[in-house]
């Protein structure tokens, strides 16, 4: 019965070994090869969700250079910063306890090429296009709506009483 208990712990301890010796001959680089390094970031989908957000603000803030705004316009933009402001919170809160500095840059970027890489994509003439969902006009407002997978501004349009929704153009 004891020679039967020792070569059961003599194999356990042959596996941890051999275990312990794999586990120590991984490197960084390979660590980075895999799909899940480095891991997402704690608040990625609120950051997500705001970043969408931000999208129809920052092509009404590119289309604007060199005009001045409407009223309806600058109201729109004025929640801007504090949507970045909120990002960079949330950015900040996702830092591990025990993350180096550079490794958390590295998760931050990488959420950023991700999210670039889903929801934009160049133009021709070398700007940049959004994708962004159908918005709902509030009364008076200027509006952002999807035509062919462009975010565009569309014309202001006054609208009494209530809530207009825009169409989307096939």
């Amino acid at each position: 019965m004891n020679e039967k208990n020792s070569a059961s712990v003599a194999e356990q301890l042959k596996k941890a070994l051999a275990r312990k010796e794999q586990l120590q001959s991984l490197t960084d680089d390979m660590l980075r090869m895999t799909a899940s390094y480095p891991p997402p970031l704690r608040y990625e989908s609120q950051i997500n969700t705001l970043r969408k957000k931000l999208l129809p603000l920052q092509a009404l803030e590119d289309s604007s250079k060199g005009r001045l705004l409407t009223l309806s316009e600058t109201k729109a933009l004025t929640g801007k910063e504090e949507i970045e402001q909120e990002i960079e919170r949330l950015e900040e809160a996702s830092y591990g306890w025990f993350e180096e500095e550079d490794a958390f840059r590295e998760r931050i970027q990488q959420s950023r090429d991700k999210f670039e890489a889903k929801h934009m994509r160049t133009k021709r003439g070398g700007g940049v296009e959004s994708h962004q969902d159908d918005l709902v006009e509030e009364p008076g407002e200027a509006a952002m709506l999807q035509v062919n997978g462009s975010c565009q501004v569309t014309s202001q349009k006054e609208v009494r009483g209530g809530r207009h929704r825009l169409e989307r153009r096939s």
